[in-house]
């Protein structure tokens, strides 16, 4: 006999059997479930993080202006709450930017909890010019499920 098992909390697998008669062994086949860190292929993703960048600061923006985005965040996955992070790939900030998010200094990342399917939350991303670029390249905002990377959702904050 054998047991099959999944440690992670809320993955549920549906699995067929096979058994193969040339070489003598158990076939699975993964055929629904839901599963998470990492999602793993023919389930349902728990987490399935989602964030789009709804409101764009003008085309042209002055020297001494801030750049203002409004960004929203959700999950459409299927768990009932998860866990996400908030980043920006500041190995691409060569100017040294700084980012504010909802009013708060923005450089690290910032963990979101219990953020419920189906909801949309609305944050506010201001980025202000550093001391001596006038012109600076795209920066990366992430958003992953806090227990992996590989399923991350990137936007490119560029006006």
């Amino acid at each position: 006999g054998f047991t099959l098992g999944d440690d992670d909390p809320g993955d549920e697998f549906v699995v067929d059997l096979y058994y193969d008669e040339k070489f003598g062994t158990v076939l699975f086949d993964t055929v629904a479930g839901r599963s998470k860190c990492p999602h793993e292929i023919g389930t349902a993703a728990i987490e399935d993080p989602r964030l789009v960048i709804t409101s764009f600061p003008p085309q042209h923006v002055f020297p001494d202006e801030d750049m203002v985005f409004e960004v929203q965040m959700s999950n459409l996955g299927v768990g009932e709450e998860s866990q996400f992070v908030l980043y920006a790939q500041h190995r691409d900030n060569e100017g040294s930017l700084k980012l504010l998010l909802d009013g708060a200094p923005f450089g690290g990342s910032r963990e979101f909890t219990n953020v419920l399917k189906d909801t949309s939350y609305k944050k506010t991303l201001v980025v202000q010019r550093g001391p001596r670029l006038f012109q600076y390249p795209s920066l990366d905002l992430v958003m992953e499920s806090a227990c992996e990377d590989a399923n991350s959702h990137n936007n490119d904050l560029t006006a």
